[in-house]
């Protein structure tokens, strides 16, 4: 019985324990979560295709503002300088068949106008003549006093008719004649200005085929990835370098979702170095996650254990101690001991 009533103590001295180590452990997993620290990183490149000539830094070398990284040269291919010529040539026999097309237009014009005006002309004729014949028969069949000359009308309007049609087919083919041959004229200019045009990107590129460039940091910082190698050749803004600015400027990370009412914005947050515990930074809540997700495992105080949060965004200043990706613990002042 006192052995029973022994183990029994026992076991209510555990129970209690575990219940109070269980909620000390849910209590700091509320009050305290992880997150990481980030560096903005830039990306950079060059606005012209380049061939590298010389990489002078290395992946986690600290930088100067306006130290040189690299040093490449603006490669133009000779195949990219001759199609240039390719294309004048082309605009030149593109602008001889323009001009040559408005000159058939006017000469195939001129045609129709010499047929148009032959007919007309041969049909007056012919009805001239038949006026002249009808003129005569009336004129001895009616007998008429010498000194009279006959008429016959409808002969007459013909006439007239046409001298109107010859009018305004003589109108009408010096009109289209002079609208062809501004056409003509003016078909030269949007050739020329394109040629022109490529005449000088000819001149300015093969004046920087060979031009030696230096590509400096953009401010003080740490190299991160090079994507180049010597004497490779890279195409417009593609990336060459992966810049980070020498400390973190924020952090991220995840509260769990017990305590997710409780934040806002501008609430203070105690950072601290994990491997550290004496380095510390006080930062500033600017953002939080609009959901409620997966904790990433990293960033659990129980590894295989799944919990849930919301993503927070904390600002830190420039000047602090931690490192890019270092993992930190979050804690919220107000809630410090």
């Amino acid at each position: 019985m006192r052995t029973f009533a022994a183990y029994f103590v026992l076991a209510l001295l555990a129970f209690g324990a575990l219940a109070w180590v269980s909620t000390i452990m849910d209590k700091r997993q509320v009050d305290e979560f992880y997150g990481f620290a980030e560096t903005d990183e830039s990306e950079i490149n060059f606005n012209y295709p380049v061939e590298i000539q010389r990489i002078l830094v290395q992946p986690g070398d600290k930088v100067k503002s306006g130290e040189t990284l690299l040093i490449v040269t603006r490669a133009r291919s000779k195949d990219q300088l001759a199609d240039q010529d390719f294309r004048i040539d082309e605009l030149r026999a593109e602008s001889r068949l323009t001009k040559g097309k408005i000159a058939s237009d006017i000469e195939e014009l001129g045609v129709d106008y010499a047929r148009d005006l032959a007919t007309l002309r041969a049909k007056r004729k012919e009805i001239s003549s038949e006026a002249a014949y009808r003129e005569q028969l009336l004129k001895a069949v009616l007998e008429t006093p010498s000194g009279t000359t006959p008429s016959y009308s409808p002969v007459q309007d013909q006439l007239a008719d046409i001298d109107r049609q010859l009018e305004e087919l003589e109108q009408s083919y010096r009109q289209q004649r002079a609208a062809l041959q501004r056409e003509q004229n003016l078909s030269e200019k949007p050739f020329d200005v394109e040629m022109s045009r490529l005449r000088a990107e000819q001149q300015f590129d093969a004046s920087q085929e060979e031009v030696v460039y230096e590509i400096k940091a953009p401010g003080d910082g740490v190299i991160g990835s090079i994507n180049a190698k010597i004497a490779e050749h890279k195409s417009s803004f593609a990336p060459l370098i992966n810049f980070y600015e020498p400390n973190p400027s924020q952090v991220k990370g995840y509260i769990h979702e017990d305590r997710i009412l409780e934040a806002k914005v501008g609430d203070k947050i105690k950072i601290t170095s994990l491997t550290s515990p004496e380095t510390n930074q006080i930062g500033v809540i600017t953002g939080l996650g609009s959901r409620i997700v997966e904790i990433p495992s990293r960033l659990r105080r129980m590894v295989d254990f799944k919990t849930y949060g919301r993503e927070v965004l904390i600002s830190i200043p420039s000047d602090n101690p931690f490192l890019q990706k270092e993992k930190v613990v979050l804690t919220f002042v107000d809630k410090e001991s």
